[in-house]
């Protein structure tokens, strides 16, 4: 599981839905969940949380085009490690000191011919990202 911590910056409400922004170490991050500050008393602007991920469902691109910046969290990561097994590949990235890891199927991983130092777009999309009040 990845975890960056980070402070809510803004939320934008729609009904139960809310689009929110942390800031972070790295940069911006976008969070949709499924709830509103109206009845979470956690989410308000200035609280401390951890953004939570999975490995999983961290997108790689090598090369990104224009398709990249329609997506809010795209991160360009060095790429610095790989452990590759018989299906899967585990990858660790480094965005300035935090690091950041994903797990592909070593098919893709060999698709993308990433070398160590190599620099890759991360895509986390803002479904997939979780967040944990409280410090």
């Amino acid at each position: 599981m990845n975890i960056i911590k980070g402070i809510i910056d803004e939320i934008e409400t729609d009904g139960n839905f809310s689009l929110v922004k942390i800031d972070t170490s790295i940069k911006k991050f976008y969070a949709l969940l499924f709830e509103s500050p109206d009845k979470s008393k956690h989410l308000l602007r200035g609280n401390k949380v951890n953004l939570l991920f999975k490995e999983t469902e961290v997108e790689i691109v090598k090369d990104c085009s224009s398709t990249c910046n329609s997506f809010l969290n795209n991160f360009e990561a060095t790429f610095v490690n790989a452990n590759i097994g018989k299906v899967l590949t585990s990858l660790n990235f480094i965005i300035d000191s935090i690091t950041i890891n994903a797990i592909i199927p070593r098919k893709s991983f060999e698709l993308l011919n990433l070398k160590i130092n190599d620099k890759a777009t991360l895509i986390i999309r803002t479904n997939e990202i979780a967040l944990e009040f409280g410090e």
